[in-house]
């Protein structure tokens, strides 16, 4: 019968060992190479699943992608570990999973995504590193998918910023702006402004 061999001095019939298979007939039981394995008795070697991996010839079971890597399609000898943008959590994992949108993967094998710190973002999927915000934007929380103008009044002049600060006295801006414009002659602004203002009569700026 298939999953059994048979000697030909004997009319007794044997269970192919675990690693071994032989289909119906005649013949030895054959040894599985890498990629594939057999449980006792088996008529045939099954190739590993896709999420594991046999690594070596004569295997009675297959094993699991570690946390890190993955297994694409079926009959691996080893597994992969994901690529930069990208992470597997978990045990078995036939593909990897793409990094969140604020979230990153900056190098091979990783188990999690981390999130962007503030004055960074990253607005797609995969991303292997955080964009830093642009002078004129600020980010202020964790795990941002967006950079956010500076208001009317305000401004960040350099990138990277969390926050940004008012315009002082006797400058404006407008919004998104990477600095304060001073204010014409004749002209006062308060603190945060977002225009100049004539001087009242006999005032000068």
């Amino acid at each position: 019968d298939a999953g059994e061999s048979s000697d030909e001095r004997s009319s007794s019939c044997d269970e192919c060992e675990a690693g071994r298979a032989k289909g119906a007939g005649p013949g030895e039981c054959e040894e599985c190479t890498k990629g594939s394995y057999a449980e006792k008795g088996a008529s045939e070697c099954s190739n590993a699943d896709p999420g594991y991996f046999v690594e070596s010839d004569g295997a009675s079971r297959q094993e699991q992608c570690p946390a890190g890597s993955h297994a694409s399609g079926s009959g691996n000898t080893a597994c992969a570990p994901c690529q930069a943008g990208k992470f597997a959590s978990n045990k078995g994992m036939a593909d990897c999973v793409r990094a969140r949108r604020g979230h990153y993967v900056d190098a091979e094998g990783a188990t999690k995504d981390t999130a962007c710190e503030p004055g960074e973002y990253a607005f797609g999927e995969g991303f292997s590193g955080c964009l830093a915000a642009n002078a004129g934007y600020f980010v202020d929380e964790k795990g941002a998918d967006h950079q956010t103008r500076c208001n009317p009044g305000e401004f960040s002049a350099a990138a990277a910023s969390d926050e940004c600060s008012k315009c002082p006295v006797g400058t404006f801006s407008s919004e998104g702006s990477p600095s304060c414009t001073p204010c014409d002659a004749g002209e006062s602004s308060a603190a945060g402004s977002d225009s100049c203002e004539e001087c009242e009569a006999g005032r000068a700026k």
